[in-house]
């Protein structure tokens, strides 16, 4: 493959690989490769489109395939770490990055990963700091941003800093459904359902292959009926119980006043009537 060629497939691969189209940019990867076996760019490309793609133990394997043939370490350590992430394998990963960390310190894609890492771990109080130093580096680095939102979108009384960082992010991604998809995300932490639905639907239709999206969108279509199902089932619940209540003092009015039975005698006599009666209506009600 001569030098004009391969400039051009790989000026082709990495348009793919802009708009998400992963599996194209890996057909033109494979062809390019074929030719190339192993060319480092071309292998760690190839592992960052596996990664897209949740081929995870092949894009390891692609990825340590590049880092064999001399391709940035810390970019491998970095994509290696994010993809043990996805596999739940939190040490390794954070291994990995710290890795990548010695060698490029001041790195604020590191960085910021660094601190939704910790935001995994259950380690809040370590990862915005870590967040703000990667935006210090780096006011517009976009997955610094995107970390800042996840980080405050759990926070039920932050709406007003939540709105904040999402202006940030907005005012740098060019991704037009991921910003559907994050104001989709802030309207649903927000209980706007209704507004949540139609943001997830524009990010759907831009995205169509997203799966989190798909699941998002899911979620939201199916949570107003499972929310009216248990609403309508506690308050049937509810219901039962205040009938049954009710007829279980009206049968000990009844005992009473016609049997002649006393306080003393109440528990060997009215006590078994009373929950015999309890069993019958509560056997009519559910039948």
């Amino acid at each position: 493959m001569d030098f004009f060629t391969y400039d051009k497939d790989l000026l082709i691969i990495r348009n793919y690989i802009e708009m998400g189209r992963y599996s194209q940019a890996l057909d033109r990867l494979s062809e390019a490769m074929q030719e190339l076996p192993n060319d480092a760019y071309l292998l760690y490309l190839t592992a960052f489109c596996l990664y897209k793609s949740e081929d995870y133990d092949n894009a390891i394997a692609c990825c340590k395939s590049a880092v064999d043939n001399g391709f940035n370490r810390a970019e491998c350590y970095h994509l290696l770490s994010m993809i043990l992430v996805q596999k739940d394998e939190y040490k390794e990963a954070e291994r990995l990055l710290l890795a990548a960390l010695e060698l490029e310190p001041q790195n604020p894609h590191y960085i910021a990963f660094y601190g939704y890492l910790k935001m995994l771990t259950g380690k809040s109080s370590e990862a915005l700091p870590l967040i703000n130093k990667a935006l210090e580096i780096d006011p517009v680095n976009l997955g610094a941003l995107q970390y800042k939102f996840y980080y405050y979108l759990d926070m039920d009384d932050s709406y007003g800093i939540k709105s904040k960082v999402i202006e940030d992010y907005f005012s740098v991604s060019t991704d037009e459904s991921d910003r559907f998809l994050k104001a989709g995300l802030l309207d649903y932490h927000k209980h706007d359902y209704k507004a949540a639905e139609e943001n997830f639907r524009q990010a759907f239709q831009l995205d169509p292959t997203n799966k989190f999206i798909l699941k998002m969108l899911d979620t939201i279509t199916r949570k107003p009926r499972f929310f009216y199902y248990w609403k309508r089932k506690i308050k049937r619940s509810i219901s039962k119980q205040i009938a049954v209540f009710k007829v279980t003092l009206k049968a000990k009015w009844i005992i009473f006043k016609y049997s002649g039975i006393t306080k003393d005698t109440e528990i060997f006599v009215v006590v078994p009537v009373v929950l015999l009666a309890v069993i019958v209506v509560a056997l009519i009600i559910l039948l």
